[in-house]
């Protein structure tokens, strides 16, 4: 064949030729399905799933089984190719239904084995023998409707062939996808796929060239590519400025990573030669993607920082310094009362506060300002402290006045057919504490424990809901009342008592009223010193319903009253748990 006639033949051919975008033919697409049928969309019924792209992942499965328990409705073996980007289920026809289980836990393996769960259907009765699996990717728009964006239709395609196991008459077939359709899918492609090739002349940036502030780039935004300036770097991607996208950022830039940034040939020789001749528009603070403030600066490197100079750090929240480290800073949250360090470099500090480091009077100011916030913080624990240590009588006295503070309303109750709360317990429970049962002996004015975000926390009882056993608690830190579950809380073991045993022993109150009685009662034990250790906070946590956080604070403000309302032999029985872990303690009447 000549060369003319090769050319000949290849314009003739091209035209045939797949190209992405383009629709066709069947034929050609029963290859892409690994010789699956697909069906013609004109005829083909919509439940069928269609045609997978190059873009999407292919899955092979296999060897379809029963579960092993009553839970399990099936499970199957499965192998993937490509990504599995997307939301991928696993769709089970049988009974005349489609039943989708998605496959979110397993779709990150390239091989392995799937289990459908009961719990994603509603019909809970066993499969049939026979049965028909494939693999179902979702190609849903990512834009939630909460933030204010609109939503469309997702597009099922199936990227697997049909397997089965038994008998099935009628295989699911995939099925061409239709011009509407292939324009949706076009359109998420150019928004939420890879960048475009980099223009002629550019290139696609590396993380390893010197990229400085000030450089000239473009950046791929949606497929589209637009000017932009770079001014850093923020967790491994760019900080690019786009002026043609001011309305899409919050602060008229945004971070991109490296593949979506180009470089025009003639500036990526001038970043050897010549960066320094480039200088940024906008400077943003180091390590943040905001700009520096208005008559603020980084703090200084080299100079220790003064006790209780206020700061701020790069999410703008005011704090005062604790303590300087060096490459850190102690600081103390102004907004939530945290102490907290932080690396120095993500901090920043107003220029005319800066200038006042070297004043003695402001020095001492600063310090003051500290010490009374730090106090007012220890007081709190304080009370707390003592709030604890006198047990019922004083959570109901608190009670009494959180219901003055609040008005004529008083604490905001939970509606009496409100739902029931469940707190999964997943930390250790305290030594001398069961899980409130069934049937233990809960009185209005108990004081119990329910944990969350991994503390324990001292919730008294308001009221008992009958009809499903649920229990009413204040929970101080939310200011609020809750129905809560019984399996949710404990309680001390000495106060569980079920209803069976307290017909025959009576509550475990009236025990200690009558030892109380007998011994007078009269006595307070004191916690003058302890050590900051694990012994001394197990501890307390066991005597004193403190949580850990709590512990913390009562060790930096002693001595502090620990237990009142006691017997001579009760006290001197604390006495000695404190001295054990190498306490001081004593005892006043």
């Amino acid at each position: 064949m000549t060369l003319f006639r090769k050319f000949v033949f290849l314009l003739f051919l091209l035209p045939c030729l797949p190209t992405h975008g383009q629709q066709r033919s069947l034929k050609e697409m029963k290859v892409l399905m690994h010789g699956e049928d697909v069906l013609d969309a004109q005829r083909a019924s919509l439940l069928n799933p269609i045609c997978r792209n190059e873009e999407h992942p292919w899955y092979e499965v296999s060897n379809i089984r029963p579960g092993n328990t009553l839970s399990e409705a099936l499970k199957f073996d499965f192998v993937r190719s490509g990504s599995a980007a997307g939301k991928i289920n696993a769709i089970v026809v049988a009974r005349g239904d489609r039943l989708r289980f998605p496959m979110a836990s397993s779709s990150s393996s390239n091989e392995g084995t799937f289990t459908c769960s009961y719990r994603y259907v509603k019909d809970k009765t066993e499969l049939s023998a026979d049965v028909e699996v494939y693999i179902e990717l979702v190609d849903a728009d990512p834009v939630s409707p909460r933030s204010g964006g609109t939503g469309a239709n997702p597009l099922y395609f199936k990227v697997s062939r049909s397997a089965t196991r038994g008998s099935v008459s009628t295989i699911t077939k995939s099925r061409e996808i239709n011009a509407n359709e292939r324009a949706i899918f076009e359109a998420r492609l150019k928004k939420y796929g890879p960048p475009p090739p980099a223009p002629k002349g550019y290139k696609t940036a590396k993380s390893h060239w010197p990229i400085v502030p000030g450089t000239p780039v473009l950046v791929a935004y949606q497929g589209t590519w637009y000017p932009g300036e770079g001014l850093g770097t923020y967790d491994k991607r760019l900080v690019v400025e786009v002026p043609d996208l001011l309305s899409t950022f919050r602060y008229s830039y945004g971070t991109f990573a490296y593949d979506a940034v180009a470089l025009a040939d003639g500036t990526i020789q001038d970043l050897v030669s010549k960066r320094h001749n480039y200088s940024p528009s906008v400077k943003l603070a180091e390590g943040s993607i905001r700009r520096m403030p208005e008559g603020y600066e980084r703090l200084p490197l080299e100079e220790k920082l003064p006790k209780g100079m206020p700061i701020k750090d790069f999410s703008w929240g005011e704090m005062l310094v604790q303590e300087d480290l060096g490459d850190s800073l102690v600081v103390y949250w102004l907004t939530n009362g945290r102490t907290e360090t932080k690396k120095r470099n993500q901090f920043c500090v107003r220029s005319a506060t800066l200038a006042k480091r070297n004043d003695k009077a402001q020095l001492e100011t600063w310090a003051k300002s500290l010490d009374a916030t730090l106090e007012a913080k220890y007081e709190k624990a304080r009370q707390r402290a003592e709030l604890v240590a006198g047990g019922k009588d004083a959570i109901r006295e608190r009670m009494n006045q959180a219901r003055m503070r609040a008005g004529v309303s008083g604490i905001r109750r939970a509606a009496s057919n409100a739902s029931v709360r469940n707190y999964d317990i997943k930390i250790p429970i305290p030594e001398g504490y069961k899980i409130v049962r069934h049937d233990s002996k809960v009185e209005v004015g108990d004081v119990l424990m329910v944990s969350y975000s991994g503390k324990w926390d001292a919730v008294p009882v308001m009221s008992l809901r009958e009809y499903d056993n649920a229990i009413e608690i204040y929970w101080e830190s939310w200011r609020n009342c809750y129905f809560v579950s019984r399996h949710s809380l404990i309680m001390r073991e000495k106060d569980e008592v079920s209803a069976k045993d307290a017909e025959k022993t009576g509550t475990s109150e009236a025990k200690d009223e009558t030892e109380g009685s007998a011994g007078g009662g009269e006595y307070t034990v004191n916690l003058d010193s302890a050590k900051m250790d694990g012994d001394t906070a197990k501890m307390l946590m066991d005597i004193a319903d403190m949580d850990l956080p709590m512990v913390v604070e009562i060790l930096k403000v002693l001595p502090i009253k620990l237990k009142k309302g006691l017997t001579k032999s009760e006290a001197e029985a604390l006495v000695k748990k404190v001295e054990a872990v190498g306490g001081k303690a004593s005892i006043k009447k």
